[in-house]
């Protein structure tokens, strides 16, 4: 395909037609290159004798990290209103599939966390889907996160089948935000690597992205309820 100069310089200048591009290859560089930083080398987990499920272990700390990225990311569009605009449909469009792709990679991140603890201890731990405080800090960390999934599950199929129980699809909506606070509590006291290299630092741009959204949501709604003058 020849492009035109013309026909790029419209692309560049137009952000609908570059802006989802980007957005894309940073939803899939920022949790990578965070998880590689983390992990170092990969070889000796592939040619070496290592604890069972380790590398399993590893996989699911990279579909948490996606999943906290695309959470992020989903939730401050949904918070700063963009979805809502009615003239431009793309950023309800990238709204709903980072909300698909959120739920597929958190109950992927659950699956592959449960069969690497499974493959660890060499028996079935379908407990740790269920949400128990009562055995420590660590199992308590892990129920904080089966709690999240539990809640994003029921607001997902809600959405879903927002057409015939709209009522309950807006009730289970507003409940993201904390279920976001859930994911990042979970995700950040749940591994040792969380207060290491690039981790503290994706963690804290992710929720002042969400906290920066959320501002802006409160800014503007208060706007909107002050009576005009002269009205």
């Amino acid at each position: 395909m020849h492009w035109k100069v013309e026909d790029l310089k419209a692309r560049v200048a137009d952000p609908r037609a570059w802006l989802p591009s980007v957005l894309a290859a940073t939803l899939v560089a920022v949790p990578v290159i965070t998880w590689m930083g983390s992990v170092g080398n990969l070889v000796p987990y592939l040619y070496h004798q290592v604890p069972d499920g380790q590398l399993v272990y590893l996989v699911a700390k990279l579909a948490g990290l996606a999943a906290l990225v695309l959470m992020s990311v989903q939730l401050a569009i949904g918070l700063s209103g963009l979805a809502r605009v009615t003239a431009e449909r793309n950023w309800y469009r990238v709204h709903r599939g980072l909300g698909i792709a959120t739920f597929a990679t958190v109950l992927l991140h659950a699956v592959l966390f449960a069969s690497a603890a499974s493959l660890r201890s060499h028996s079935l731990l379908l407990g740790y889907f269920w949400p128990d405080f009562s055995q420590g800090y660590y199992r308590s960390m892990i129920a904080v996160g089966a709690l999240a999934l539990i809640v994003l599950a029921l607001a997902f199929i809600a959405a879903m089948l927002r057409g015939r129980f709209p009522r309950i699809a807006a009730l289970l909506h507003r409940l993201v935000l904390p279920v976001y606070a859930l994911v990042w509590i979970h995700s950040l006291t749940i591994g040792s690597e969380s207060r290491m290299g690039l981790m503290p630092y994706v963690y804290g741009l992710l929720a002042m992205l969400v906290a920066a959204a959320f501002a802006y949501r409160i800014v503007v709604t208060a706007q909107r309820a002050k009576p005009k003058i002269g009205s």
